[in-house]
């Protein structure tokens, strides 16, 4: 019986190690498990967070109508068109061809709607037809405001030239036009101290002061009360200087927090998560990476993001592939563990049978030589 106990447990642990090996998870410390449970929580509610947008949006939208003044009209519009920019780029532009209809002969919110269609056509990689309408505002008859806006578009501009650029003088100069803006909106800018801190980051980042970036956007991260939106733009900001350092477990870390706050406003640009699947691929973690992609597919499909589409489709394949070849060793590996559990059933039938006739044999011999005594006797 003892034997039967021993080889029982023998083969139960045998199995018990087949199916543990079918599906050995990444393991994560108790901070990035938190965090990447909360990002897969709000990605299964993603739903209700587009449809409060989608109520809040038309909200907005009832409020306009044939009779309002053109100033009630043009505000109307401009709010529109900041709910659709990071969310639906065919609808802002929509917004921003809307107000600059209405600005009519202002010529302040006509060049500011022009920037608005500029800054659209950038991201929906229109980038001549965003060069055109920047050209055509006169910088020096636009107000300190509106310079800061104009440097700004020019900066993304030439930001978004640079992805697209393979000719490696053109790239030094769209590289140092870039800059060059972005500098000059440093020296305008005044009283945004979160907008200077970073801009200044970035300049530190180009210097390969990695460190620098991160003491100096935690204290606003940790310090600050901020919008979901500001929080989500540092934690972005927070985890790419951490990679560029090799910190990983700290980049996962913000890259999560930067996607949690993405989805809960919603935008759907949703470039933490894909940077965030980017490490997760790396790290082996197949099955979040392969989720996490194709959350951001959606996204930058519905925002229509030009940059981030090409970007997304570089990785998705690799993911994808990696993860189907995973779901079929775990098949493969599910139909040994299936063979071998029968096998180890058939093997403990015949050791239970055998164990059996043993203990039979054992009880007839002692039978016998009960026998065999009493006739001594």
């Amino acid at each position: 019986i003892n034997i039967m106990k021993h080889t029982l447990i023998i083969y139960l642990l045998a199995i018990i190690s087949l199916l543990y090996s079918c599906s050995q998870p990444v393991q994560y410390d108790k901070r990035l498990s938190d965090v990447l449970l909360e990002l897969d929580e709000t990605i299964l509610n993603r739903q209700k967070y587009e449809h409060d947008k989608e109520q809040r949006i038309n909200g907005i939208r009832e409020l306009l109508s044939n009779s309002a003044s053109s100033q009630y009209k043009y505000d109307i519009c401009n709010k529109l068109y900041h709910e659709y920019f990071d969310y639906n780029l065919d609808s802002a532009m929509v917004y921003a061809k809307a107000k600059l209809t209405i600005a009519d002969n202002d010529k302040e919110k006509q060049y500011k709607s022009t920037m608005d269609l500029a800054d659209v056509c950038v991201m929906a990689g229109m980038l001549h037809e965003a060069h055109q309408l920047l050209g055509s505002i006169p910088y020096e008859s636009l107000s300190k405001p509106l310079q800061i806006d104009y440097n700004g578009c020019y900066h993304i501009l030439y930001k978004h030239m640079g992805f697209v650029c393979n000719d490696q003088e053109l790239l030094a100069q769209y590289n140092e036009l870039k800059e060059a803006y972005r500098y000059k909106v440093l020296q305008m800018i005044e009283g945004d101290e979160l907008r200077k801190l970073l801009i200044e980051a970035s300049f530190m980042r180009n210097e390969s002061n990695y460190q620098g970036v991160v003491n100096s956007l935690l204290v606003p991260y940790d310090k600050w009360e901020l919008s979901i939106r500001d929080k989500g733009t540092l934690s972005f900001l927070i985890a790419r200087a951490y990679e560029d350092m090799g910190d990983i477990e700290n980049a996962m870390y913000y890259f999560a927090s930067g996607a949690t706050c993405d989805i809960r406003i919603p935008v759907n640009e949703h470039e933490s998560l894909y940077k965030l699947s980017a490490i997760l691929f790396e790290k082996g973690d197949l099955e979040r990476a392969y989720r996490y992609i194709n959350c951001s597919m959606e996204g930058v499909l519905q925002v229509n993001s030009r940059k981030n589409i090409y970007n997304i489709n570089q990785l998705l394949p690799l993911i994808s592939q990696s993860y189907n070849s995973q779901i079929e060793q775990q098949k493969s590996r599910l139909i040994a563990v299936v063979i071998g559990a029968g096998i180890l059933l058939l093997l403990l039938a015949i050791a239970i049978v055998t164990v059996y006739k043993s203990l039979k044999k054992i009880s007839l011999a002692r039978q016998e030589q009960k026998l065999t005594n009493e006739k001594l006797q």
